[in-house]
């Protein structure tokens, strides 16, 4: 279960680098500095910016998949217990 707590906890770090684009995108630096705005979002939409395990990029949806994934597989056990005794 710690794992999947841990898992849940990086997709949540993805999820906010997701909205930084949007916010950097919202903010004012006064008059000539879109081109230097638009540069600077398309870096930080291009570095790919989250939490990565074995190359590969944890989002909140993947958490979901793997906590049922892990329901699935405990579940699949415990009744292959239960109809054992």
């Amino acid at each position: 279960l710690c794992i999947v707590r841990i898992f849940f906890c990086a997709g949540a770090v993805t999820d906010k680098c997701v909205h930084v684009p949007a916010l950097v995108n919202s903010l004012d630096f006064g008059e000539g500095t879109d081109r230097d705005r638009f540069y600077i979002v398309q870096y930080i939409i291009s570095s790919g910016a989250g939490f990565y395990a074995f190359e590969i990029r944890l989002t909140s949806l993947m958490a979901w998949k793997l906590s049922y994934l892990v329901s699935v597989v405990v579940f699949g056990i415990s009744t292959r217990i239960a109809s054992i005794f």
